[in-house]
């Protein structure tokens, strides 16, 4: 079994996560392949409020042997797995903001 493993991103203690998520994506399923990529999508944008912590790709092999008399036929499949740690929580900020209309926004305010 091959593994590979992201860095991870360690919190602080006292500041609230969010709420906890992990799951097994399988690459050959079409509903997992797109639930996979708008995750990998939303932790890239501080609009969703989506931090990865952990990304864990790895391969599930089986094996199945079926005897016809004395004939053996062996199949073998390897289904790729990707495992992600996540965390939700409040975005940081609203989709569509941007640094210029924050600064300019509070430029108003300034004493």
């Amino acid at each position: 079994m091959t593994a590979k493993v992201s860095s991870l991103r360690v919190g602080t203690p006292t500041k609230s996560q969010g709420e906890f998520n992990c799951k097994y994506f399988n690459m050959f399923e079409p509903e997992d392949l797109s639930r996979y990529r708008e995750l990998r999508q939303q932790d890239n944008d501080p609009s969703h409020g989506v931090q990865i912590e952990l990304i864990r790709d790895f391969i599930k092999k089986t094996r199945e042997e079926e005897y016809h008399g004395e004939e053996k036929h062996v199949s073998e499949e390897e289904i790729p797995y990707v495992y992600i740690e996540w965390w939700d929580k409040t975005p940081k900020r609203k989709k569509g903001d941007n640094d210029a209309e924050t600064q300019a926004a509070s430029a108003g305010w300034q004493d």
